[in-house]
């Protein structure tokens, strides 16, 4: 086998290096394309594009030899083991050590020590890239990409206009200055209807625009105590339905039977006498100063008929009742916090993806409620000690109804399986129509139809998502996360300006520097204004598909 010298090698060739090898050679770079087990289709999907395809153990160094490694400009290490990634990694670079690598690593913390160890490396998770664009997603927020810098979370978003849109109207530099926001790309001018653009922001700046379910999804007042109504509230919320349906039955029957006695008992008697009579009998009370006896025959088989179907709902109530002081005080002893009384967001699967979209939306301060159908987990382990957990299976419509389906402002279905997470979200949506869903799907295909269809409203392909960050790590130094838009491949690269840039305006350096970091924050830099002397940039690199 030949490769071109600058050819970029892929090892692993699952759904994720499947994508990865795909969008490279739609942008023109050789590849050859490393796995040890490779689908056919796969396979001749690869080949058909260009690239060259290869059956082995990328750990072994021979196989490496034979991909070319050593005269090769990066190498993606993308298989399922962080281990197997890592040792693919050394391997390579002691290859060739100004090799540039792109690794996906699942843990954080390891992934920033072998970026500062390594040196033109990128190593991120597939988790940490999807889990910002479900999480604000859900919240109704097109969220193009998110990654993090340092302690800052970055957001790429599509700012898409609507009729009477509050951006109707402003220009590139007005939502920098108003919003904090930088524009990448959808051209220059004021915003008008249908018209959309690209935009860069720290997380916060971001979730400033306009748009999104944020009315819905409202963090709780700092230092608010729970009062009377609100307590309340919880708990009725937090009741079992067949207890609120026991409840309404109750309520109903008194109504009801209110009417009937101030009607129907012979002497007429008060609606004070009729509620009193009422109560009495349903408490099985009876203390025998009002009776239908002398009301003629219907008014006795009536009154019959309430006295047993009275006690019964009242059983039923106080059991419910009983357990739900129980299940309370349970939960106040193991210091389990209550289900939110509504505008939540639920998360079923507490995997990779589930926990990071959870961790998240509560960095953004988001009331969440995780499902899962395991609750001794790592994640459920770790989370149901101080977030709201529900253990069951989300299909069904009882453990949704438990985690207050309800009144939930959307629901991320984020199990490994795509099948349950389509029914998850067609339960909910039964369960509660104006329901925002959200489902990870592995295969894009399938999530741009169930999109299509109307199935979900958000269909999210983790492996779509994180191959342009792959790609873009293995075409460019520095870049921090990379993303498709129609012309091809756009990657944003963080680091220090070259000593040239110093002190004169990105305008005059004809560069897109969206974002500049000055003292710790990170800001929406006016290309008019020169670059301080000691920054890092955020900045635009673009490469366009190959005809």
């Amino acid at each position: 086998m030949t490769t071109a010298r600058e050819h970029i090698v892929v090892c692993g060739l699952g759904h994720v290096g499947y994508r990865v090898s795909r969008l490279l050679l739609r942008l023109g770079a050789p590849v050859a394309a490393l796995g040890l087990e490779i689908r056919s289709d796969r396979a001749r999907a690869v080949a058909e594009g260009g690239g060259d395809v290869l059956q082995g153990d990328a750990r072994d160094d021979a196989e490496l030899g034979r991909a070319g490694v050593e005269k090769a400009s990066a190498l993606v290490a993308v298989t399922d083991s962080d281990l197997a990634n890592l040792e693919v990694a050394l391997d390579a670079r002691r290859a060739s050590p100004e090799l540039r690598l792109a690794l996906r690593v699942f843990d954080r913390d390891l992934a920033r020590t072998l970026e500062q160890s390594f040196g033109r490396a990128r190593a991120v998770g597939v988790s940490a890239l999807s889990a910002p664009v479900v999480a604000f997603g859900a919240l109704g927020h097109e969220v193009t990409a998110g990654f993090s810098l340092g302690e800052t979370d970055v957001l790429v978003g599509r700012l898409c206009l609507a009729e009477g849109s509050p951006l109707e109207g402003l220009d590139a530099s007005d939502l920098r200055e108003r919003f904090g926001v930088a524009v990448i790309s959808g051209g220059p001018g004021k915003l008008g209807p249908g018209q959309s653009r690209t935009v860069v922001a720290e997380r916060a700046a971001y979730l400033r625009l306009p748009g999104g379910q944020d009315a819905l999804v409202t963090p709780p007042r700092a230092g608010a105590e729970p009062g009377v109504r609100k307590s309340l509230a919880t708990a009725w919320s937090n009741s079992p339905r067949p207890l609120r349906r026991a409840f309404g039955l109750l309520l109903a029957l008194t109504a009801v039977s209110v009417a009937v006695f101030r009607l129907g008992v012979d002497p007429p008697i008060s609606l004070v006498e009729a509620l009193y009579f009422t109560a009495t009998t349903v408490t099985t009370t009876g203390y025998g100063d009002i009776t239908p006896r002398t009301s003629g025959s219907l008014m006795m088989i009536y009154g019959s008929l309430f006295m047993v179907l009275g006690s019964v709902t009242m059983a039923v109530l106080y059991s419910f009742a009983t357990s739900f002081v129980v299940s309370e005080q349970l939960r106040k002893e193991l210091g389990r916090p209550p289900i939110p009384k509504g505008g939540h967001v639920i998360v079923v699967g507490l995997g990779n993806v589930g926990y990071r979209t959870v961790d998240t939306l509560r960095a953004a301060d988001r009331e969440v409620v995780a499902v899962d159908l395991n609750p001794d987990g790592e994640f459920a382990t770790a989370l149901r000690e101080n977030r709201p957990f529900v253990a069951g299976d989300a299909r069904l419509a009882a453990t949704l109804e438990s985690a207050g389906i309800g009144s939930a402002a959307a629901i991320i279905a984020a199990t490994g399986d795509d099948a349950a997470n389509l029914a998850i979200t067609l339960t909910a949506r039964r369960l509660s129509p104006k329901i925002r869903t959200v489902a990870r799907v592995f295969d894009a295909d399938f999530a741009a139809k169930l999109e299509a269809g109307r199935l979900v409203d958000l269909a999210v392909s983790t492996s779509r998502l994180a191959a342009p960050t792959f790609a873009a790590a293995a075409l460019f130094d520095d870049a921090a996360v990379g993303f498709v838009e129609d012309a091809g491949l756009t990657a944003l690269c963080f680091g220090a300006p070259p000593s040239d840039w110093r002190g004169r305006p990105p305008a005059e350096l004809g560069e897109e520097l969206p974002l500049v970091e000055t003292d710790g924050a990170l800001v929406a830099w006016d290309p008019r204004e020169a670059l301080p002397e000691a920054c890092r940039v955020l900045w635009v690199r673009r490469r366009r598909w190959q005809s």
